[in-house]
């Protein structure tokens, strides 16, 4: 079964172009081909420009003192990042390594900015991802503050499945869970245990299946105890 990838259902950037944009932004970007873990980008670095990726996926994340990664955000085809970075000269705050063999494609600063001086509707693109991620990090980091590891998983799991109402399964390894959350693997399987234990979820072999979407979001709001 193929890994799952922690998108969140946010909206890809490829998905929200034309198809003249999206002509007009590859023609401007170059190509290059990682192996899976392979390291893109290191923390640090002030190389690249805007990626988006043609094929495969890519985590964002950085390494704790202890040297275990912890995982901010995976991306997918079609998806984005480093815009910021171009756009504001800034060096990468983040390391970011490939999921299996992914194509990305590479826009140079300069490039970009006189691509959307030209072209809108990629401004409008731009904003719209960004503001759907910076929502949904502010939304993240306040969990982290007010909720239990056990509500904080349910909207994990909620929100890596919603994008699709037809995808009740996350193919995944606690681990996979662990580093997104930031939690120790230990956590994260009483925390499965207890979704398990009140019918929102079934586990299996590397993989998690919704059972109760209604209950799942209870436990995810609040609404009930966790």
């Amino acid at each position: 079964m193929e890994r799952f990838v922690f998108n969140f259902g946010l909206p890809s950037l490829m998905t929200l172009l034309t198809e003249r944009e999206a002509a007009r932004l590859g023609e401007i970007s170059g190509s290059a081909v990682y192996r899976d873990n392979e390291l893109i980008f290191a923390r640090g670095d002030h190389t690249g420009g805007m990626c988006w990726i043609e094929s495969g996926a890519v985590r964002l994340g950085r390494h704790d003192p202890e040297g275990h990664f912890l995982c901010l955000l995976e991306l997918d085809a079609g998806q984005h990042f480093g815009d910021f970075v171009s756009l504001n000269a800034k060096t990468r705050v983040y390391e970011s390594y490939a999921i299996g063999r992914t194509v990305l494609r590479e826009t140079p600063t300069g490039a970009l900015k006189a691509l959307l001086d030209e072209e809108p509707g990629i401004v409008r693109a731009l904003l719209r991802v960004s503001t759907g991620r910076l929502s949904l990090l502010m939304e993240l980091y306040d969990d982290v503050r007010r909720l239990p590891a056990t509500a904080r998983l349910a909207k994990v799991i909620l929100y890596n499945t919603q994008a699709d109402e037809r995808e009740e399964l996350v193919a995944c390894t606690q681990s996979d869970l662990a580093s997104i959350l930031g939690l120790s693997e230990l956590s994260v399987s009483k925390a499965l245990n207890q979704l398990q234990a009140r019918g929102a979820i079934e586990t299996g072999y590397r993989q998690v299946s919704v059972r109760s979407r209604s209950t799942l979001t209870r436990i995810a709001f609040g609404d009930t105890p966790a």
